[in-house]
C-alpha cells in the first residue's frame, strides 16, 4: 500500500488560525510547490518560503512547510 504525502499547513502568525491555504495568486509558488512535491522521496525536508494566506483574516505570509 502506497503512503500518501501531506503538506502540513502552518498557523497564521496574525490570528493563530489553522485555516491556511497556499496562495495561488503568488506566481513564485508556481515554481516552489512543484519543486516541493518533487522532493517527495525526502520526507521531513522543509519547503522554503511558500506563500500562504489565512482563510480567517486574509493575512498573507511566507513560511516553510513540511512534508509529513
Amino acid at each position: 500500500m502506497q503512503k500518501s504525502l501531506k503538506l502540513a499547513m502552518p498557523k497564521c502568525p496574525e490570528c493563530g488560525s489553522e485555516k491556511t491555504v497556499i496562495n495561488i495568486k503568488d506566481y513564485s509558488n508556481i515554481v516552489r510547490v512543484p519543486a516541493a512535491t518533487a522532493t517527495a522521496a525526502m520526507i521531513g525536508v522543509p519547503l522554503s518560503n511558500i506563500s500562504f494566506v489565512c482563510k480567517e483574516c486574509k493575512y498573507k505570509f511566507y513560511d516553510s512547510a513540511f512534508l509529513l
